[in-house]
């Protein structure tokens, strides 16, 4: 028998070797794949044998965020696997599916982009080996072949079976061999073909996603780094400093590692050190904590805060046509004279495709270029589904003069609701789905501003600059200390969460830090305990690091004008810090609010976000309340106080004339009827009462009534109308007054 494309190498640095199927794959893709199937023994897949997981490999600050593939295993899914199958004595059949891995390139420890080039062998790729045990020039499909490789150069990472292989490891270790001894699992071997075309560590990630998002769908939170194919998680992977795919340069967290004040002064990105992630999985056990109450003094936002509430919801929103991001978000900061003629298209003609060339035409010479003009393309493509869909249910209907009104309302019922799935179709993945290579030049271009718009804008807050100002205040080995404190918190606190349900959180956190460090531990301790100790102080009470007043934020910013390249950030940001200076984000401030002169309708200690997005100590989440919450900003910067300075933003003060009103009401009467009747009828006789109120009002307002139970529901919401107008006029000539 001949064998070839054999090399001889080192032994030791070789994997052992595998009798293999091989076989060639392609499915209609532009490459063929060589897939290798065989079993392997549980030996080889404990740590530090021929099988990795990336979790072997070295962390998302060395290696790279633009090269991760999958991390953070779930210890909790191990243990299930462990406990409930593998130590399970009441099974009398136990069988794992094959896993699957891939065999990459490697240099120094980390992927690299492309196979090294050698003529003798596999595929002219250096450091695979496989060797045919048959006379044929050709690989026959179903003949064994032996495949090894040099680990020295190449990895082979497991990327759909993690879980297993870990639970495995987990069962195994320690173990006496003869307990695993002929105990083999089926494994499928990928290897891409040696193609200049073919960036591997993109074709790692996008199979990764392929294999992992069925039946078991991968977490959103690892989606951000992973799908380089949808422009809103590449939005959110770029704002938190990630390369683009195909760039092999050192990312930020590379370079954080040899810096002496370790990046925390770059603005350009927002430090993933510094938010809360959960690192899980799939999206069944997903990790997103709503209320941020288990933030650490070092943190300021979570991850899918940034990404789903503010990118997704705020920043990809369109218009009000749903809570959720939309493909037609982008396309008005491209080109919003475009997107409506094309968004208010009836009928195919409008979309014929000499129309649409003549759209392209426009759009190209409005200066957009083709990736930009791409994302148009997907919109055409929805929108002419939804016309299609709607043309043939007018044939489905009477129309005209003969159609009964139950008939025409059951068609408008019907395009209605064509119309609703045409808008569900505008926030799915697919619509928002373009080549890694165009989504990396159109974030390059026009919408580099979501990019800015969000790092400015987290970066330049006060409380951001104070916690990377409280870390560069140290030097040398304290500063590396803290550094590597917050390093080894972040990877820890990602695998166990119940961790940050703990009231003494931060000590154990310090505590699991310490346990492995034998020198100057007591000093160390205090170190981190001082640090720490100052962060506390200065985030206390502070409602920019909550989930709703993050929404608020960015709710602000984006009113200020639809076109985001417009919005002047750096002045924005100065005035909430100059807001944030005076004490006006704190949850605990205390004002005393007066009424009508009269001493028993005083009200002490009351908080400028009550019922705004506050319900006494609590939070009130939602986009509802971080509205009026952005409001109450808009209120202080421009001045409005009551209907005489509200100019063209009346419903803005009736949301908060409401809200206000509501809590003071419901202090002054304690919710006595008796109460209410006496305070109604001493404030129907007050004198300004067209600084808080229309005539309508007013006229309700001055009616009688002769018993507290005869009071009309309406007169009852003028009467917290206008004393939610007080209030307000208050609030923000107090604060104007401070600024």
């Amino acid at each position: 028998m001949a064998k070839i494309n054999i090399k001889t190498s080192k032994p030791d640095n070789h994997s052992r070797e595998y009798h293999c199927i091989h076989s060639i794959q392609k499915l209609n893709s532009e490459f063929d794949t060589n897939v290798l199937t065989t079993n392997i023994p549980v030996s080889q897949l404990l740590k530090n044998r021929d099988i990795l997981l990336v979790d072997d490999l070295k962390g998302d600050a060395r290696w790279g965020m633009n090269k991760i593939i999958q991390r953070n295993i779930s210890s909790k899914r191990v243990e299930e696997i462990k406990s409930e199958y593998l130590e399970a004595s009441n099974r009398a059949i136990k069988f794992f599916p094959a896993i699957t891995v891939v065999l990459l390139p490697k240099s120094n420890g980390e992927p690299i982009q492309y196979f090294t080039h050698s003529d003798s062998d596999f595929d002219n790729i250096e450091g695979i080996n496989v060797n045919k045990s048959y006379e044929s020039e050709e690989y026959l499909p179903d003949f064994p072949v032996m495949l090894k490789w040099d680990k020295d150069n190449i990895s082979a990472l497991v990327i759909d079976g993690q879980h297993r292989v870990s639970a495995i490891r987990n069962f195994y270790e320690g173990k006496n061999e003869s307990s695993y001894n002929g105990i083999s699992i089926p494994v499928t071997f990928v290897i891409f073909k040696n193609e200049s075309k073919i960036d591997l560590i993109q074709a790692t990630r996008a199979l990764f996603i392929d294999v992992n998002n069925t039946p078991r769908l991968v977490s959103e939170e690892k989606l951000i780094f992973i799908d380089d194919r949808n422009i809103h998680r590449r939005i959110t992977a770029k704002s938190f400093g990630a390369n683009d795919p195909g760039d092999d340069n050192e990312d930020f967290y590379q370079r954080m590692l040899h810096e002496e004040d370790y990046l925390l002064s770059e603005n350009c990105f927002i430090n993933r050190y510094l938010i809360e992630e959960s690192g899980k999985d799939d999206e069944e056990s997903r990790g997103f904590l709503s209320n941020h109450k288990t933030l650490f003094p070092w943190e300021i936002s979570n991850i899918m805060t940034i990404h789903r509430n503010i990118i997704g919801n705020i920043l990809l929103k369109h218009k009000d046509v749903d809570k959720t991001r939309d493909i037609r978000s982008i396309c008005n900061q491209l080109n919003s004279v475009i997107l409506a003629e094309i968004d208010s298209a009836e009928s195919l003609e409008e979309i014929s495709n000499t129309k649409l060339r003549n759209l392209i035409e426009r759009l190209s010479n409005g200066g957009l270029i083709d990736s930009e003009i791409e994302i148009f393309n997907n919109l055409i493509r929805i929108k002419t589904k939804n016309l299609e869909e709607i043309q043939q249910a007018q044939g489905e209907f009477f129309i005209g003069s003969i159609a009964t009104d139950e008939e025409e309302k059951d068609r408008a019922d019907f395009v209605n609701l064509l119309q609703n799935i045409y808008n569900q179709d505008c926030s799915k993945d697919s619509a928002f789905e373009l080549s890694a290579n165009k989504i990396t030049e159109i974030l390059q271009e026009k919408c580099t501003i979501y990019t800015e718009l969000i790092t400015t804008t987290l970066n330049e807050l006060w409380f951001t600059k104070q916690i990377k100002d409280s870390i560069l205040e140290y030097k040398d080995e304290n500063r590396k200390l803290i550094f590597n404190f917050i390093l080894n918190a972040h990877e820890s606190l990602k695998v166990e969460n119940n961790i940050r349900r703990r009231s003494d959180k931060v000590q154990k956190q310090i505590n699991l830090f310490l346990e492995d460090i034998t020198e100057d531990v007591a000093q160390r301790k205090r170190t981190l305990q001082e640090w720490v100790s100052k962060l506390e102080g200065i985030q206390n009470g502070n409602l920019l690091r909550t989930v709703v007043g993050q929404e608020m934020l960015f709710l602000y910013l984006t009113d200020q004008n639809s076109k985001f390249n417009l919005i002047k950030i750096s002045e924005e940001i100065e005035f909430i810090n100059s807001l944030g200076a005076i004490s006006f984000f704190d949850s605990t401030y205390k004002l005393e609010m007066n009424f009508l002169a009269k001493e028993e309708f005083k009200v002490t200690e009351f908080n400028q976000w009550s019922e705004i997005i506050m319900n006494g100590d609590n939070m009130k989440p939602g986009i509802t309340n971080a509205t009026k919450g952005s409001n109450l900003i808009s209120a202080i910067k421009n001045g409005i106080t009551n209907r005489t300075t509200a100019g063209n933003n009346l419903r803005l003060l009736d949301r908060l004339q409401k809200a206000y009103g509501q809590d003071i009401i419901s202090r002054i009467t304690n919710g006595e009827n008796n109460k209410l009747f006496s305070v109604y009828s001493f404030a129907k006789g007050s004198t300004n009462l067209t600084n808080y109120l229309t005539q309508n009002d007013i006229e309700t307002i001055k009616e009688d009534f002769p018993t507290a139970e005869s009071v009309t529901l309406k007169a009852r919401n003028v009467l917290i109308k206008l004393f939610g107008g007080i209030a307000l006029e208050q609030v923000v000539n107090h604060f104007k007054s401070k600024l």
